[in-house]
């Protein structure tokens, strides 16, 4: 499915849920206009227009939730046996230890240099991160097809676009749309919050 349809189906069931018929018909005005042929231009300044009127219309908590709906979350069927064993368990260590060695099996399936490879679990990034007491210190990893691209490339802004996964968020840093910025740090730590809350029960910081 194109990616802006897929996005925006989400936007719109979020919006819908939170929102009065006629307020989600203002937040989505002049949704109909864009389509498959519409610049990137058109569909950012349209977002743009969007999610300012979503700012004026709810309060910040409610912007929270329909924004984290738009987020792209890690299949939660790939944790079951994880989350299982949690469950039974209660040992953190244990899942951790688990959680690394899926992790290490999708790191060193990746064609890419073993120098690189090193330095992603020197740097604790990825999905199992770095066991510290009872904190996993974690940084997100790069698309996996860009890994080795965003090692090399030297021009920080093009490095921070490479490092999002997301489409939309890499135009950001292409156009530096600010607006739009504060979404997604918001979209951040709640994912992040959400994840810990579902997978081991516990509210994360």
């Amino acid at each position: 499915m194109d990616f802006e349809k897929y996005w925006f189906k989400k936007f719109s069931t979020s919006v819908e849920s939170e929102v009065t018929e006629e307020k989600k018909k203002d937040i989505l005005d002049r949704s109909d206009d864009l389509s498959e042929y519409s610049s990137r231009e058109e569909v950012f300044k349209w977002t743009e227009n969007a999610l300012i009127k979503l700012h004026k219309t709810v309060d910040k908590e409610t912007q929270k939730r329909i924004m984290l709906r738009c987020a792209c979350h890690y299949p939660e069927s790939d944790l079951d046996d994880l989350k299982t064993l949690y469950s039974k368990t209660k040992d953190i260590k244990l899942v951790h230890k688990k959680l690394r060695e899926k992790f290490d099996q999708f790191l060193f399936s990746l064609n890419i240099k073993k120098r690189y490879k090193k330095e992603i679990l020197q740097r604790k990034m990825g999905l199992a991160g770095n066991l510290e007491d009872n904190s996993i210190i974690a940084t997100k990893i790069p698309k996996s097809a860009y890994i080795t691209n965003w090692f090399e490339e030297e021009d920080k802004n093009k490095q921070r676009q490479i490092y999002c996964h997301c489409p939309r968020i890499r135009d950001v840093f292409i156009n530096q749309e600010k607006n739009y910025l504060k979404f997604i740090v918001i979209v951040v730590q709640d994912f992040t919050k959400i994840f810990g809350k579902q997978f081991f029960s516990v509210q994360l910081k």
